[in-house]
């Protein structure tokens, strides 16, 4: 059986062409990796329904020697902890609270159990890979009572 070099040469490029189509098609639907610097969080947080922008969310590990890293909550209540932003988080579970810059008065929408890693009770577990975390915090009650009949 004879073989001419032009068929070679075809079926050996279709076949280098197959392998890479494959081999970028598997790389665009595989999962995110875990990151050298860490794991990636990514998430939104809300408080009585609105967005909590204009603070800090901590993570703070709850292993014993554990890091704690923060990030900005933006304006629409999303916030990202990564190699890009941050060293990243390494997996594991994690406390969460929130800070503000200016502690100067009380936060009108965030209640104060919030601010504090032991009251907060907002626990959550960090993956190696991709970690998307949604928090819908209950706004602060009001402190006037129901209103009285006028």
């Amino acid at each position: 059986m004879m073989f001419h070099i032009h068929t070679l040469r075809g079926s050996f490029g279709a076949a280098l062409g197959a392998i890479v189509s494959l081999a970028l098609l598997g790389g665009a639907y595989a999962s995110h990796p875990a990151a050298p610097g860490g794991a990636r969080v990514t998430g939104r947080v809300t408080c009585g329904g609105r967005p909590l922008g204009g603070r800090f969310i901590l993570f703070e590990q709850i292993d014993p020697g554990g890091s704690t890293v923060a990030s900005t909550v933006m304006a629409d209540g999303s916030f990202h902890l990564g190699p890009r932003q941050n060293s990243g988080l390494q997996p594991g579970a994690y406390r969460v609270h929130f800070f503000r810059r200016t502690t100067d008065a009380p936060d009108p929408l965030l209640p104060a159990k919030y601010l504090d890693p032991r009251t907060s009770g907002l626990l959550v577990h960090v993956g190696p890979d991709w970690n998307a975390i949604e928090f819908a915090l209950p706004g602060p009650r009001s402190d006037r009572g129901p209103a009285s009949p006028g």
